[in-house]
């Protein structure tokens, strides 16, 4: 098992709260797991506990291999090795957007 990243687009369900009155929002989710299926159903579900849903994944893959081809924000690191001694799914900061048409 590794950490794992990718960007998501969200959308809000009905109970939202969480992006405000944004129709929807990209983030940077981490979580630990072995290969991106199991990472979607992760970050899925910990979605769902925020009243989130997914609309897209995107640039999946191993925490490892990003942080080797990009500069990254030690935030990222950070929440990477939140989510290594969790276990659990961790969100970077939600970028919203308030028009569905960009």
């Amino acid at each position: 098992m590794d950490v794992w990243i990718g960007l998501v687009e969200v959308i809000p369900l009905s109970e939202s709260t969480v992006l405000g009155n944004g129709k929807g929002a990209f983030v940077n989710a981490l979580a630990l797991t072995s290969d991106p299926e199991n990472y979607q159903e992760q970050v899925r579900s910990a979605l769902q506990n925020l009243d989130l849903a997914p609309a897209d994944f995107q640039d999946v893959e191993p925490f490892s291999e990003r942080a080797a081809s990009w500069e990254l924000e030690e935030g990222l690191h950070e929440l990477a090795q939140e989510v290594r001694l969790s276990g659990g799914v961790s969100f970077d900061d939600f970028h919203v957007y308030d028009n569905l048409d960009g």
